[in-house]
């Protein structure tokens, strides 16, 4: 009788409480709830995703109310249900769309990576909540960088531009990468991007009065770099840990390189006339991903 109980206790699925239902959000760009109620085609990949995972997991919830947010707007419930073709109609409240979702206390520099790597730190950054990116060349990017084509979306800087100001992503692969970690994290601000070939077009537009951190590996108290323009070995200052660093919680900039750092003297000097401090995660040489992902964690746990 025990060993036969203990079989239905295993095979029987657990009750999810009713909260757990909130963990599946569907975005909506703002120029689709022009009307009250949106219907998704039914290979539409939001479509499927409610018929396919949120519906069958939970039964109850068919025909009822989904957790919905339209990007940049508002979050809140609406009701659904299953159109004859296949599709999903919701109804959404106007109100989404009115609303302005808050912005996040953090931006950050980026040398460009490869583009297989960015597409997978993307989404990272727009989950853990990143305002305005900006996507820069450093003299460690290979060039043919700037040709991926996750980047032909984004608006190219003009010539008599010397500085370039983050905007919002066009509808493209850049932008579906940005909303599947929006989805994720249920925050439906995406981050502004904009593409910049060099350091110097980036670090005016940055916020003068925010924290300014550059990430850079700590090479040690005795380490000296070439000086390409003097031809002299220099001193680099030392990084410290982002703990040691002084500042006044609001907004924060944050700068990651590419995995060997940025370049020495030169980058260097650059963030130093714009007011980042050096900061460190320790000797390691960290790939991008892994450093950026960890950094910005640590910016939004000390901006908190």
């Amino acid at each position: 009788m025990l060993k036969a109980l203990c079989l239905v206790a295993t095979l029987r699925k657990p009750r999810l409480p009713f909260t757990i239902r909130h963990l599946n959000r569907i975005f909506l760009d703002r120029d689709e709830v022009e009307a009250s109620r949106v219907t998704l085609a039914p290979e539409d990949r939001r479509s499927t995703h409610i018929r396919e995972i949120i519906w069958p997991r939970w039964p109850r919830e068919r025909g009822a109310t989904l957790r919905v947010g339209v990007l940049d707007g508002g979050v809140g419930d609406c009701s659904a249900a299953l159109t004859s073709d296949g599709g999903v109609a919701l109804d959404v409240p106007q109100t989404l769309a009115d609303e302005a979702a808050p912005r996040p206390k953090l931006d950050v520099v980026l040398a460009l990576p490869a583009p297989l790597r960015l597409k997978r730190v993307l989404p990272v950054l727009a989950s853990l909540g990143v305002d305005k990116l900006w996507l820069v060349g450093s003299a460690k990017t290979e060039k043919a960088y700037f040709g991926a084509n996750v980047l032909k979306d984004l608006p190219k800087r003009k010539p008599h531009e010397r500085t370039v100001e983050p905007v919002e992503v066009p509808r493209g692969a850049l932008r579906d990468l940005l909303v599947e970690g929006a989805e994720q994290s249920g925050d439906p601000a995406l981050p502004r991007v904009a593409l910049c070939r060099s350091l110097k077009a980036a670090l005016p537009r940055v916020d003068a009065a925010a924290l300014r951190l550059a990430a850079h590996p700590d090479r040690g108290p005795d380490f000296k770099a070439l000086d390409d323009a003097t031809g002299e070995l220099v001193s680099i200052p030392r990084a410290r840990r982002l703990r040691d660093v002084p500042g006044a919680q609001g907004r924060a900039v944050l700068a990651v390189g590419p995995d060997r750092g940025w370049e020495e003297p030169a980058e260097l000097a650059l963030f130093d006339a714009a007011g980042f401090d050096l900061v460190t995660l320790g000797e390691r040489t960290l790939r991008t991903d892994v450093a950026l992902t960890a950094l910005v964690a640590m910016v939004h746990d000390r901006l908190s």
